[in-house]
């Protein structure tokens, strides 16, 4: 990663020519680096910084954008019946070849990201438990509705792609797909493709998965 602007895709068609500058790296994640960076934007010959940024590898980065695509829609339309009052996505995406650029969903420290990577590292020890999430029942209740809209267009979601953001303050968070490396689209008849047999064997696999995160936010060690 540099200072070079090249171009990036997000959501809609939307093309961009960002410079991707890493300030600090996060870790190794299963599909190779990733940390927090600063961002600039190049419009019609100026240059403009935008907010801190999450960087991550990503091996199949145009499959993510589309299934980022999906879900915002299928969350728009959730939001606009009246189903859910928020859109549970970081709110920008870019990908470019194997690198994608999102929201950074901490703003900066502000937020505490609950995972399971953040459940390993407690129950390794290496970080204590820092706060209690004041709003578990909530976001239990929450897990089911994106469940339920993400599996109504036929994606799989994995117990890695919950967390709950959470105010370090406040202990109040919202449940996010934050990891969509771990969503997959599946293909068949339909737009994303697939028949009855198989959409019942997702649907099956997806509710284990929302279950295993509602046992999470419980209390449960896994």
């Amino acid at each position: 990663m540099n200072d070079v602007f090249e171009q990036y895709q997000g959501r809609g068609g939307r093309s961009n020519m960002l410079a991707v500058m890493q300030k600090r790296d996060i870790g190794i994640g299963t599909e190779g680096s990733k940390g927090e960076a600063s961002v600039s934007v190049s419009i019609g010959g100026r240059t403009r910084n935008m907010s801190e940024m999450f960087v991550k590898d990503a091996r199949e980065s145009g499959r993510l954008l589309e299934v980022y695509e999906i879900l915002y829609d299928a969350f728009q339309k959730a939001k606009e019946n009246g189903e859910i009052d928020y859109i549970p996505l970081p709110p920008t995406v870019r990908v470019n070849g194997k690198k994608v650029i999102a929201t950074d969903m901490t703003q900066g420290g502000k937020n505490v990201i609950i995972d399971r990577h953040y459940s390993k590292l407690i129950e390794a020890g290496e970080i204590p438990w820092e706060f209690e999430l004041n709003n578990k029942a909530e976001n239990i209740e929450q897990v089911e509705k994106i469940y339920k809209i993400a599996n109504s267009v036929n994606v799989y979601l994995s117990f890695d792609s919950f967390a709950v953001v959470a105010d370090r303050q406040t202990g109040i968070g919202k449940l996010y797909l934050i990891d969509l490396g771990h969503i997959a689209p599946y293909k068949g008849p339909n737009r994303l493709g697939f028949g009855e047999t198989e959409a019942r064997a997702i649907a099956e696999g997806n509710k284990s998965k929302f279950q295993s995160f509602i046992r999470y936010l419980e209390g449960e060690k896994y």
